[in-house]
């Protein structure tokens, strides 16, 4: 068994070159959902449904799918039937509903699923502060699929974002880091902890600007410059003068850039970090996580001093955790190793498509009814 999956994976990358970008992973998607999930996904994806072993009902869909609608909340609700795709409502936004069009009929041009009915939530994460906090919550609940979500908030599915399943979008952020990943060792990546990022960690005002931390790890940058390089790249209008007289405006650094240095803070923003979290662990170097309630659907399989290093959520122990991460240094680079080795076992483009398959498989066992008729507010993408 095993010498002929190896003589079909040297077929597969043989073909590739034939085949053509798109094919070649059609080919490798092909191969990933057909393989059971991961333990670890397989926990999370039941954790998730867990409130709905009564069931899934068509009129706990239509009651939860009215509810959050009707407070201008993006959402979209999906059927799948007979192989075919169809959302409402038509009207898209930024993009987002397309990009999980295009995921769901990629799925099904390398394998069949069951009719569904479900719902997807487009914003940043579930509930972002900016909208009623129990926006989803209905007497008859159907769950709501969203790729990220506050760690106690109920009746939520987590499914991968938008950023790791466009198409091109998170490949070329793989191509890049490991491109860098091989031309920049470990040991010549600078003792330094390395940040850009917009001023996105909810709403600024100016009197609550220096309570942000992003805006005090970007302070730690001008005060310790041996140990820390951080700064915005973007800020809102109504603060950029004030941050702008600070000098904590940098400017934008590539995925290159940050593969220069040893220690990758990654901090939340409107919800958490995507896929900024993502290609850190990937990229070889000390990913140092910010210790928060927000969560997506790979975060319970990463375990700290394991895949990262975590550092509190104020920054407030960022250039204790720098010194202790110099001083075991052999340590840090291991930390580094596996959290690139669960990235390539679990975060590349296939494995996202695939995760997405096994959450629509297990959803489909919970619904309890047959009726997938399609009226004039279906459209079919």
């Amino acid at each position: 068994m095993k010498k002929t999956v190896g003589l079909f994976l040297v077929f597969v990358c043989v073909a590739g070159g034939v085949l053509g970008y798109k094919r070649r992973h059609q080919i490798e998607l092909w191969m990933e959902v057909r393989s059971a999930a991961p333990a670890w996904a397989q926990k999370q994806i039941e954790a998730d449904l867990s409130p709905f072993q009564g069931g899934i009902s068509q009129e706990a869909l239509d009651e939860t799918f009215e509810k959050i609608i009707g407070q201008k909340i993006p959402a979209y609700r999906y059927r799948i039937k007979e192989g075919k795709v169809y959302r409402k409502p038509e009207k898209d936004h930024f993009g987002r509903a397309e990009t999980y069009d295009k995921m769901l009929k990629r799925i099904l041009r390398s394998v069949s699923l069951p009719n569904l009915d479900f719902i997807v939530c487009v914003m940043d994460g579930v509930p972002e502060v900016y909208v009623p906090q129990r926006f989803w919550i209905t007497e008859r609940q159907a769950p709501v699929l969203c790729w990220a979500k506050k760690e106690d908030a109920p009746n939520l599915v987590l499914i991968p974002d938008i950023l790791t399943t466009r198409e091109y979008s998170w490949h070329l952020d793989v191509a890049t880091v490991n491109q860098n990943h091989r031309s920049i060792p470990w040991e010549k990546r600078e003792s330094k902890a390395f940040w850009r990022g917009t001023a996105s960690d909810k709403i600024y005002t100016s009197e609550n600007f220096d309570q942000k931390p992003r805006y005090k790890i970007s302070m730690l940058s001008k005060e310790f410059p041996q140990d820390v390089d951080a700064g915005y790249c973007k800020v809102p209008e109504h603060i950029a003068q004030t941050l702008s007289n600070l000098n904590l405006i940098l400017g934008h650094s590539s995925l290159a850039d940050h593969l220069h240095f040893k220690y990758l803070p990654v901090l939340d923003g409107w919800m958490c970090t995507i896929p900024g979290y993502q290609w850190r662990l990937l990229s070889g170097s000390l990913t140092m996580k910010q210790e928060s309630d927000e969560v997506q659907y790979f975060y319970s399989a990463l375990k700290p001093y394991v895949h990262y290093v975590p550092i509190q959520h104020d920054m407030s122990d960022l250039l204790e955790k720098i010194q202790w991460a110099r001083t075991h240094d052999e340590e840090c680079r291991k930390i580094g190793e596996n959290a690139r080795a669960f990235a390539l076992a679990n975060l590349m483009p296939n494995h996202v498509y695939a995760y997405f398959f096994h959450v629509l498989n297990e959803y489909a066992s919970k619904q309890t009814f047959n009726d997938f008729n399609l009226d004039e507010s279906w459209y079919q993408r």
